[in-house]
């Protein structure tokens, strides 16, 4: 989960903040709060989001955040009490306000902004300690006075307003929470600011009046024409548009400033228009018309114009709201527990691939946590705030595979939906496109896939339009896509296409140091209190884990499902009941699933061994070469570190390269001995 750190005054107005957030957001983000008064003695704030209530805290905190964490400030806004305890005031008197965040004149604004206009209101600070003065007092929060003669009006603190709390639900990632809910239905206690517009516009009878009002709220290019096509207004984004003053265009007949449609055609046939697209001094734009009837009398028109650049990004906003939950990055490479060298290395190099554009290729075995590394990768990357698209290609058969992932026209086969789909490959424009289990995807879906990577667009199932796609790919397979490609499983030019950054995930039995870091993680995440006994920790420590992560992970599942609080060995539900398996030794000659690149890798390392030298992957990879063994220096190096976790080897950090232990020594000689190895 993501964590929010709100920076406020007091821990009053934090928990107010707190519990609002919680209406819309429960329990799926982390909470903290500092107090403004201390940031200049923290040297750093560690959270994905921090609200602020200032340009002046922003500016003061910039330089003390992660490169990845978002500052908003907030937006604030009253309660519906307090709205109408102010609103039923009616004196004319001086009303002075006093703001528990020290923010009078602020305060004062959005009072107006919401729809407080028939009071006088001042800041408090202007009235100092006149212990004399009789009018009202607006006190919000907390705060306390001493003034005698004055009327103390008690105010709620005020809360975040909705740009704010929407702001926050996407940066935490919670924007689909947003969804399941209607803001103003269901979380009525503050006052919004369509709450004020929506006052003004009560009290105002003229039609042209509230026309004109929602025309300069609204950020489109809005026309207004009456009845016979002569322009009455038009707002700012109009004249950005067409490059017209105001002045240059009101009163003038919509024929003559927009003659590319015939627009009075449209209102002498009733017709409303909808999305045309036409071309006004060299700009693509999206016109739209709506026709105004008020009593059965028409009394003009609103066109609507939008940049087609801009009608693209509401697309792709479109497309985010769309893909729901599960198509979003949820984990950082922080989440990714352990500090062996090989999970170090691992993120390492995934951090260096984040800033490519490139394909990546995750080798792993099953529960290693490859997609784990793929939503990480995305984070990292500069598509970070797009979306990120995940399948397993193993879970679907073949037409329905092809059907996700590059969608449908309408009508396309028999049960087809209504209006067609957009695929994966689609939504994920301008993202990452995950594709887990890629050596399950059959073959005549590895060519159109090939085609997408190589001409950057798709066709959908029954159309006959290509969509141009901007999309990263990231693969993840744990079966031997190499050794898939040479018998024809796998085609080879994708192979090539998808292995451009090719990513290994070790097994947990090559990275032991990592299974009790792991362990009290999961005792956290299960929320549980655990012990284990020294001879169950051997046994976790010795144990193969077949299934990796995954495995260990269902291990504490199951200690807190049969509420274990002492776990015993005797108690651990190991996959194989032979003690020997479960701590798998190196055995004497069938441990190896290539036994003889072993052996010889062995007797490299024993003739250096006499040289009184070590060896390095990459000499180790050109000696098999020149035996016609073609081992790259990734799979020396896996086979180094299995022998290495049976005691059989060395490896040293630097030029010292790898050395045999006596144990190796012992080994090979007896293989040595019994296969005449010279």
């Amino acid at each position: 989960m993501k964590k929010l750190l709100v920076l406020a005054k007091n821990m009053n107005i934090a928990k107010n903040y707190k519990k609002q957030l919680d209406n819309y957001f429960g329990d799926n983000y982390f909470f903290e709060s500092e107090l403004v008064s201390e940031i200049e003695n923290l040297n750093y704030f560690d959270a994905d989001v921090i609200l602020v209530s200032s340009l002046d805290i922003y500016n003061a905190i910039r330089n003390k955040v992660d490169i990845d964490s978002d500052i908003l400030i907030i937006n604030r806004t009253i309660t519906k009490n307090t709205f109408d305890i102010i609103n039923n005031l009616n004196t004319n008197k001086e009303v002075y306000v006093l703001d528990d965040n020290d923010k009078d004149d602020e305060l004062i604004s959005i009072l107006e902004r919401v729809g407080i206009r028939h009071l006088i209101l001042k800041p408090y600070l202007l009235l100092k300690n006149n212990n004399y003065f009789n009018g009202y007092i607006l006190i919000f929060g907390d705060e306390k006075i001493k003034a005698s003669n004055a009327v103390n009006v008690k105010c709620d603190s005020t809360l975040l307003d909705i740009d704010t709390i929407l702001d926050v639900g996407y940066k935490l990632g919670l924007d689909n929470k947003l969804k399941q809910m209607s803001l103003q239905r269901e979380y009525v206690e503050f006052v919004t600011k369509e709450f004020g517009l929506s006052n003004i516009i009560s009290v105002v009878n003229d039609y042209e009046s509230q026309l004109k009002t929602i025309l300069n709220i609204i950020k489109l290019g809005i026309i207004n024409i009456n009845c016979e096509g002569k322009i009455s207004y038009v707002n700012d984004d109009v004249s950005k548009l067409i490059d017209l003053n105001d002045d240059d265009i009101i009163g003038y007949n919509i024929k003559s400033v927009i003659p590319e449609i015939d627009i009075l055609k449209h209102m002498e046939l009733q017709n409303d228009i909808s999305d045309k697209l036409i071309r006004i001094n060299d700009i693509d734009i999206v016109l739209s018309m709506k026709l105004l009837f008020h009593l059965s009398k028409f009394y003009g028109a609103i066109i609507i114009l939008r940049k087609y650049s801009e009608l693209e990004k509401q697309q792709y906003l479109l497309r985010k709201q769309m893909i729901g939950k599960g198509h979003v990055a949820k984990y950082k490479f922080r989440d990714i527990i352990g500090g062996s060298i090989d999970i170090v290395n691992s993120i390492e190099i995934a951090k260096r691939m984040s800033k490519s554009v490139s394909s990546v290729l995750i080798f792993g075995e099953s529960g290693t946590g490859k997609e784990l590394f793929a939503h990480s990768i995305h984070d990292y990357s500069d598509r970070k705030n797009k979306q990120f698209v995940a399948i397993n290609c193993g879970a679907f058969p073949e037409t329905l595979l092809e059907s996700e992932l590059f969608g449908y026209e309408e009508g396309a086969f028999t049960g087809a939906r209504r209006g067609g789909k957009v695929g994966l490959i689609e939504l994920a424009d301008g993202g990452t496109l995950f594709l887990d289990e890629i050596e399950e995807m059959p073959y005549n879906l590895q060519i159109r896939l090939l085609r997408v990577l190589q001409e950057k667009e798709i066709m959908k199932i029954g159309g006959d339009t290509l969509i141009n796609v901007n999309i990263r790919i990231i693969s993840a397979t744990n079966k031997d896509l190499f050794k898939m490609m040479k018998e024809n499983l796998f085609r080879k030019d994708l192979y090539y296409r998808l292995n451009v950054l090719p990513l290994k995930i070790s097994p947990l039995r090559n990275r032991k140091e990592d299974i009790f870091p792991l362990i009290d993680y999961f005792k956290k995440e299960f929320k549980i209190i655990i012990d284990f006994s020294e001879e169950a920790k051997k046994a976790l420590y010795d144990y193969n884990y077949l299934g990796n992560v995954r495995e260990l992970r269902n291990f504490i599942e199951y200690f807190k499902n049969m509420s274990i609080k002492k776990v015993e060995k005797s108690d651990i539900p190991f996959e194989c009941e032979d003690e020997a398996e479960i701590k798998a030794p190196f055995k004497e000659y069938g441990y190896f699933d290539e036994l003889s690149i072993e052996e010889y890798i062995l007797s490299l390392l024993y003739e250096a061994y006499k040289a009184h030298r070590g060896i390095g992957r990459k000499y180790i990879s050109d000696k098999l070469k020149e035996n016609n063994i073609f081992v790259g220096e990734s799979r020396v190096r896996d086979i180094l570190l299995e022998l290495r976790h049976n005691e059989i080897v060395e490896i040293k950090s630097g030029r010292a390269g790898t050395v045999i232990t006596e144990k190796g020594i012992k080994h090979i000689l007896e293989v040595k001995s019994k296969k005449m190895i010279v």
